[in-house]
């Protein structure tokens, strides 16, 4: 949702004709700016009320697209296995661009459930027709439109890689860096594919002095070696104040070490961004939009002691240089006015 009120923003700062719209039943999280009104009931527990709520959900939303006469173009999120977006794309008489963010049969098979198997074959097959017969596919990586692409390979689709982005603000951190590297890991939960568990169980091979701050929910199995080491420090879930207040005395922020785990090599995070603009060079295990030659973003193995050398080589940086450097690859606006450009908008 972030996402899109600062895509809205940013089309009306960049002077774009682009509506960025979210339908939901629940106003409390959503910006005025781009709510649409759903009066569907929240479903109960239970998988018919569940499955009656989704279509009447998808209904609604497909007849207010259909309404939206102004429109030139759709650009749409691409929902899994869902046949109302499929009719929608069938009958649209205007060209629909899709979406995606993840592989989204891959993710749903990854839940190891009799339920993510049955929707990934809906998806195998329900999907594949919504991508036939799309104008073209939008990703947030190049990986990702050639994943999709795969799964339609006797036909020549456009792609169109449009990356996350946030709404720049000339904002850089207040530089508290002391003598001994600290580094910022942030996340709501410390999942699976963040790698932790690669970092800690590292601890060992360095007897290097450096700080790690850990600002999300570290799960039982990686609390004990947490706690083992002086070097790493716990904070929880804190607010976006408290993370500034921390970031301030870092010297890089760490992401993703173990996206494989999810069958990605490449992601554009929202945190990478916010790192960047804060003024903080990051340090990650995956690829991103960032050219190879790009000094403020490493990707690298998950090892400490190659982590502590990245930070000692850019400690002489000053937050504003590396947050000006970043912002052609993060700011929102300059993200979509290419992408409208290349969509003809």
């Amino acid at each position: 949702m972030q996402q899109m009120l600062w895509e809205q923003q940013a089309a009306q700062d960049i002077g774009l004709s682009w509506q960025s719209r979210i339908m939901t039943n629940n106003s409390n999280f959503v910006s005025g700016e781009i709510f649409v009104g759903n009066s569907s009931k929240a479903p109960k527990n239970n998988v018919f009320s569940m499955g009656i709520t989704w279509i009447s959900i998808r209904i609604a939303y497909l007849r207010w697209l259909r309404a939206q006469t102004d429109v030139d173009v759709y650009v749409l999120r691409y929902s899994v296995h869902d046949p109302f977006q499929l009719f929608f794309i069938m009958l649209s008489r205007k060209p629909v661009y899709l979406v995606h963010h993840t592989m989204e049969i891959a993710e749903l098979q990854s839940k190891g459930t009799l339920l993510g198997r049955l929707r990934a074959a809906a998806d195998t097959l329900i999907g594949k027709q919504a991508l036939r017969r799309a104008a073209g596919i939008v990703g947030v990586t190049q990986e990702l439109c050639e994943y999709e692409k795969s799964r339609i390979p006797a036909v020549d689709k456009p792609t169109f890689v449009y990356p996350n982005g946030v709404r720049y603000q000339d904002n850089a951190l207040l530089d508290t860096r002391g003598e001994i590297p600290e580094l910022l890991f942030v996340a709501n939960d410390f999942e699976s594919w963040h790698g932790l568990d690669y970092l800690l169980d590292d601890l060992e091979n360095t007897s290097r002095n450096f700080r790690l701050h850990l600002v999300g929910n570290v799960f039982p199995s990686d609390l004990g070696l947490c706690l083992a080491d002086s070097r790493v420090i716990i904070h929880g879930l804190r607010s976006p104040e408290d993370i500034r207040d921390i970031a301030g005395r870092c010297w890089l922020g760490l992401t993703s070490f173990a996206l494989f785990r999810k069958g990605m090599q490449e992601a554009c995070t929202l945190k990478v961004r916010e790192y960047l603009m804060l003024g903080l060079p990051v340090y990650s295990g995956h690829q991103d939009v960032f050219p190879a030659e790009y000094p403020h973003y490493r990707k690298g193995p998950a090892q400490l002691s190659a982590i502590v050398e990245y930070a000692d080589s850019v400690r002489g940086t000053s937050r504003e240089t590396v947050s000006a450097s970043a912002r052609p690859y993060i700011d929102k606006g300059i993200i979509l006015s290419k992408l409208a450009k290349k969509l003809s908008i």
